[in-house]
């Protein structure tokens, strides 16, 4: 992931936030990214108003994107489950001493 791709991912899941019960501000937003104004957070984002799923903690929510990431998440899993495998059968050591 580079630099702009978490910023992007940020900026996105920070505009559904919630803040003390409403929607947050873009404005808010914006000034988390450093931006003087929300022109762009409402250009690039603006779209983002009509999701219906709301947090009071920030969230990346996958679920949502399976359909459009089935073939990504799909190698992730199987990476995620081998991973899981490896840790499991390797050998527990104990340190110096």
């Amino acid at each position: 992931m580079n630099l702009y791709a978490f910023r992007h991912s940020y900026c996105a899941a920070g505009l559904q936030l919630l803040d003390h019960g409403a929607p947050i501000s873009p404005y808010t937003v914006a000034k988390w990214l450093g931006h003087g104004g929300t022109a762009l957070v409402n250009r690039v984002y603006g779209h983002l108003g009509e999701v219906r799923h709301r947090s009071e903690h920030l969230e990346f929510r996958v679920e949502q994107h399976a359909a459009k990431l089935k073939d990504r998440l799909a190698a992730l899993h199987a990476f995620d489950t081998e991973s899981d495998t490896v840790l499991q059968s390797a050998p527990v050591t104990s340190g110096p001493g």
